[in-house]
Protein backbone atom coordinates (compact mmCIF):
# COMPACT_ATOMS: atom_id res chain seq x y z
CA UNK A 1 0.00 0.00 0.00
CA UNK A 2 1.47 3.31 -1.10
CA UNK A 3 1.22 6.27 1.26
CA UNK A 4 -0.38 9.30 -0.30
CA UNK A 5 1.00 12.74 0.34
CA UNK A 6 -1.25 14.77 2.60
CA UNK A 7 -1.98 18.33 1.56
CA UNK A 8 -3.44 21.31 3.33
CA UNK A 9 -7.09 22.29 2.82
CA UNK A 10 -8.52 25.56 4.08
CA UNK A 11 -12.14 25.56 5.19
CA UNK A 12 -14.22 28.58 6.13
CA UNK A 13 -16.82 27.82 8.80
CA UNK A 14 -18.78 29.71 11.42
CA UNK A 15 -16.78 30.10 14.62
CA UNK A 16 -19.23 28.10 16.74
CA UNK A 17 -18.95 25.15 14.34
CA UNK A 18 -15.17 25.23 14.55
CA UNK A 19 -15.34 25.21 18.35
CA UNK A 20 -17.82 22.31 18.32
CA UNK A 21 -15.61 20.34 15.93
CA UNK A 22 -12.54 20.92 18.11
CA UNK A 23 -14.41 19.93 21.26
CA UNK A 24 -15.79 16.77 19.59
CA UNK A 25 -12.35 15.83 18.29
CA UNK A 26 -10.81 16.35 21.71
CA UNK A 27 -13.49 14.25 23.42
CA UNK A 28 -12.85 11.44 20.92
CA UNK A 29 -9.05 11.67 21.08
CA UNK A 30 -8.66 12.64 17.44
CA UNK A 31 -8.12 15.75 15.33
CA UNK A 32 -10.45 17.88 13.26
CA UNK A 33 -8.34 16.96 10.23
CA UNK A 34 -8.94 13.27 10.90
CA UNK A 35 -12.70 13.88 11.29
CA UNK A 36 -12.84 15.68 7.94
CA UNK A 37 -10.70 13.00 6.28
CA UNK A 38 -12.99 10.25 7.61
CA UNK A 39 -16.04 12.15 6.39
CA UNK A 40 -14.63 12.42 2.86
CA UNK A 41 -13.53 8.77 2.84
CA UNK A 42 -17.11 7.74 3.61
CA UNK A 43 -18.40 9.93 0.79
CA UNK A 44 -16.17 8.25 -1.75
CA UNK A 45 -17.22 4.72 -0.86
CA UNK A 46 -20.97 4.62 -0.16
CA UNK A 47 -21.21 0.85 -0.65
CA UNK A 48 -18.62 0.20 2.04
CA UNK A 49 -19.92 -1.20 5.32
CA UNK A 50 -20.46 1.46 7.98
CA UNK A 51 -20.70 0.06 11.51
CA UNK A 52 -23.94 0.63 13.38
CA UNK A 53 -23.96 3.53 15.76
CA UNK A 54 -25.29 3.24 19.30
CA UNK A 55 -28.49 5.02 18.21
CA UNK A 56 -29.07 2.59 15.34
CA UNK A 57 -28.56 -0.38 17.68
CA UNK A 58 -31.01 1.18 20.14
CA UNK A 59 -33.67 1.70 17.44
CA UNK A 60 -33.18 -1.74 15.87
CA UNK A 61 -36.29 -3.86 16.37
CA UNK A 62 -38.66 -1.07 17.38
CA UNK A 63 -41.09 -1.83 14.56
CA UNK A 64 -42.87 -5.19 14.70
CA UNK A 65 -41.63 -7.61 12.01
CA UNK A 66 -45.03 -7.74 10.27
CA UNK A 67 -44.88 -4.03 9.40
CA UNK A 68 -43.65 -3.36 5.90
CA UNK A 69 -41.36 -0.37 5.42
CA UNK A 70 -43.51 0.82 2.51
CA UNK A 71 -46.59 0.91 4.76
CA UNK A 72 -44.71 2.80 7.46
CA UNK A 73 -43.41 5.28 4.87
CA UNK A 74 -46.97 5.91 3.64
CA UNK A 75 -48.11 6.41 7.24
CA UNK A 76 -45.39 9.02 7.81
CA UNK A 77 -46.21 10.82 4.57
CA UNK A 78 -49.88 11.04 5.56
CA UNK A 79 -49.07 12.11 9.10
CA UNK A 80 -46.60 14.87 8.26
CA UNK A 81 -47.79 16.02 4.83
CA UNK A 82 -51.35 16.45 5.77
Amino acid sequence: MQLEEKRKLTLRLEEHLIQRAKAYASQHDTSVSHLVESFFRNLSSPDEFIPETALVRQLNGILPPEIRLEDYYEYLVEKYNG
